[in-house]
């Protein structure tokens, strides 16, 4: 658990950001990190040196920059409109020494937000592809729920190859470089999963049923202070669907080791605020059936949550009340706060 994050920034440090004078905020990160203080805050300083990087990296399109973005995008009606969607909230945006730094997935999420007639125009240009994947993710779930009491359909071997580039000019030559990526935990769903290649020698495959399976590599870049790792792998996976019936499920055993690890605070972002609390109190209600708990949660967030793009995960203070407060996250975040 990351308990430093409880670490709360002190105040001079917090309305810098907030005003946006990062770099001074790290100036007095680091007039601080010279002076004797708690571990907790000592660790919370640091990685807000590393936040504040991460976050200047989501926001980096300046002000022009978006305008120019919006003109190509969606044309000059749009520009004229930008200052009005800004103020509706369906632009992120940070302040950065004085002046307006853009969210890289912005026009993205101007199209999930929006909803005049501008945005349905644009948003139905590029309707035709999602169509298409929607029908064929649909059809695909019928044929699960279709597929009898064992909820199994016929398994399907997939290979995938992932590649991972780091450009040129971006690390010094011959700087260590340490890469991890994703690989398939073998389950009940996936299966007879195998390496097929890598690259270079130097790797490290996490063992089958390790929770964030991952292959991890090290190199050296190269002269240009570019790099590059690759993974080619297979795997069988069988899609299934289970019906439940709601007077079968038993209620928690509150006492459990399970129930207890699956339920506690694991902050930074699983942290039971009042905020919280009350508003899953609210969406509950008298219900005590653990199923038809779980299925209230899940339809409130279906009605109420809008998908949209967001900035790094380690740059938010707290994932679920992000999402709870802005209503708006991606079905990762959502699952956070679920």
């Amino acid at each position: 658990m990351i308990l430093y994050r409880y670490a709360r920034l002190p105040e001079d440090i917090f309305k810098l950001e907030a005003s946006g004078n990062f770099k001074a905020a790290e100036e007095r990160i680091r007039w601080l990190l010279r002076k004797s203080i708690d571990a907790d805050l000592r660790a919370r300083l640091e990685y807000e040196l590393e936040r504040i990087k991460r976050i200047r990296k989501d926001f980096g399109i300046s002000e022009d920059e978006a305008l120019e973005l919006i003109r190509k995008e969606m044309g000059d009606e749009a520009v004229a409109r930008f200052e009005e969607w800004i103020s509706r909230g369906y632009v992120d945006y940070i302040l950065y020494e004085g002046k307006r730094y853009f969210f890289r997935a912005f026009i993205d999420n101007i199209l999930f937000l929006c909803e005049d007639e501008l945005c349905q125009k644009l948003r139905n240009k590029r309707e035709k592809r999602r169509q298409e994947v929607r029908e064929a993710l649909i059809s695909h779930i019928e044929d699960i729920v279709s597929s009898g009491e064992k909820g199994y359909i016929k398994p399907r071997r997939v290979r995938v190859r992932m590649t991972l580039r780091v450009l040129p000019g971006t690390l010094e030559p011959n700087e260590s470089v340490r890469c991890w990526l994703p690989f398939p935990i073998e389950n009940e769903q996936q299966s007879e999963v195998r390496l097929l290649g890598a690259s270079g020698n130097n790797y490290l495959l996490a063992p089958p049923r390790y929770p964030q399976r991952t292959i991890y590599f090290e190199s050296k870049a190269r002269e240009d202070g570019s790099a590059e790792f690759w993974v080619e792998y297979e795997y069988t996976i069988r899609a299934f669907y289970r019906k439940i019936n709601p007077s079968e499920v038993k209620p928690y055993d509150e006492e459990s080791e399970i129930y207890k690890r699956y339920t506690s605070e694991q902050p930074p972002h699983i942290v039971f605020t009042r905020h919280l609390r009350q508003l899953v109190y609210e969406i509950i209600g008298d219900e005590e059936n653990p199923y038809l708990k779980t299925k209230k949660i899940y339809d409130w967030i279906t009605e109420n949550m809008t998908y949209t793009y967001v900035a790094e995960y380690s740059t938010y203070e707290s994932i679920a009340e992000y999402v709870a407060r802005n209503l708006r996250g991606t079905a990762a975040s959502t699952q956070f706060y679920s």
